[in-house]
């Protein structure tokens, strides 16, 4: 995944195949860094995710 903004405090927000925004925590700057993640939680508009590894 790519992250492609920057969401409030210390999240960072990419988009799936399907251009839903999946929202991850991290104090690093991830900003244009490519990420495997693993979905941990489902919201109406968004869903949380944990880092795996950077690519």
């Amino acid at each position: 995944m790519l992250i492609d903004e920057k969401g409030s405090g210390d999240s960072w927000i990419g988009r799936n195949y399907a251009y839903k925004p999946i929202v991850v925590r991290s104090k690093d700057n991830l900003l244009g860094k490519l990420v495997d993640v693993e979905v941990t939680a489902a919201h109406i508009n968004y869903l949380e995710a944990e880092i795996i590894r950077f690519k």
